[in-house]
């Protein structure tokens, strides 16, 4: 028996040397150390959108719709090509037309409660690759996401996991109020929405109340959560409520342009073939007012704001 042994091992040697490998290849070969989740990140297995097990590593303070968020998405990273035709761009006069003539929903919405979620990639993660139509989506499980209820907490690194940009999420706790219009009706269903976080500037898009509409879809569904703003098609209006709970919709009214000492009508522009009828019914409201500057921190536009009551706004749409 020691002979058959001591013969095995000399067949085992002779066939390492012949093939040029280390004893230690084959008694001791060298792994890649496993992944440890860093200090405050925990592991979470649920299901994606199509029901499959995934586990999400993510920061301690997730909630449970924020799991869920992470496991519906299907994020593109990259577009090797891009066969998109550019959508057409809409006034809120265009929109009034298409609410008229039925079928294309506005929605009064509230928002409150922002944070963002940001992914981090994993060390030692093999690069996506683009699909058939030259797409590249992220693997969300080569992640790990955090949760920041502030944006200057944010780091390009944490715990040597590097920040992935295009995979930054601002997210609000939503109401759907009501419908405009055609689509009249109290809903108060309760959401979270969602838009591609870029930077600070992102948080001024959407405002405590907002009308919005989706370029003629509709966003309710008994067990729909997540709703995402599609930044070619959503148009949006910032509504104040005033002391006496009156809604307003509002737009900009005028804008003074300083470089050229111009004032340009804003007015026209939104409400296009329904200026004349609705104009009238607009009013002047200068605690709105805003200063954008340029670049050169000197000049400067300034946005003057009007509001119409959105009870006579809906009244004119249901007109005929």
């Amino acid at each position: 028996m020691k002979r058959i042994i001591s013969l095995l091992l000399i067949v085992i040697m002779s066939c390492s040397a012949l093939v040029g490998c280390d004893w230690k290849d084959i008694f001791n070969k060298e792994t890649s150390p496993e992944w440890e989740a860093p200090e405050g990140v925990v592991e979470t297995t649920t299901t994606d959108k199509d029901g499959n097990p995934i586990t999400i590593a993510h920061s301690d303070n997730f909630t449970q719709d924020d799991i869920e968020f992470v496991a519906t998405l299907r994020a593109v990273l990259d577009v090797v090509f891009t066969p998109y035709d550019t959508p057409p761009s809409y006034n809120l006069g265009d929109i009034i037309w298409m609410v008229k003539a039925g079928g294309s929903p506005m929605f009064l919405m509230h928002f409150e409660n922002p944070y963002i979620i940001c992914a981090y990639l994993k060390p030692n993660q093999n690069e996506s690759l683009p699909n058939d139509e030259g797409i590249v989506y992220a693997d969300i499980t080569q992640y790990v996401w955090y949760k920041f209820n502030d944006n200057n907490d944010i780091q390009q690194t944490i715990e040597g996991l590097i920040l992935e940009s295009k995979l930054m999420y601002l997210l609000y706790d939503c109401t759907i109020v009501r419908g405009i219009g055609e689509n009249e009706g109290e809903y108060n269903k309760e959401c979270k929405y969602y838009l591609i976080y870029q930077d600070e500037s992102s948080l001024d898009r959407t405002t405590e109340n907002m009308i919005m509409w989706y370029g003629g879809k509709s966003i309710i569904a008994p067990d729909r959560k997540f709703i995402g703003e599609n930044s070619i098609l959503t148009t949006r209006y910032e509504i104040f409520i005033d002391g006496d709970d009156r809604e307003f919709l509002v737009i900009e009214g005028e804008v003074y342009d300083s470089r050229y000492d111009t004032v340009y009508d804003y007015a026209y522009k939104h409400l296009g073939k329904y200026y004349d009828a609705l104009y009238p019914y607009f009013v002047r409201n200068e605690e709105l007012d805003r200063i954008e500057y340029r670049t050169n921190g000197v000049e400067y536009y300034e946005k003057r704001m009007i509001q119409i009551d959105l009870d006579i706004l809906t009244e004119f749409i249901l007109s005929d």
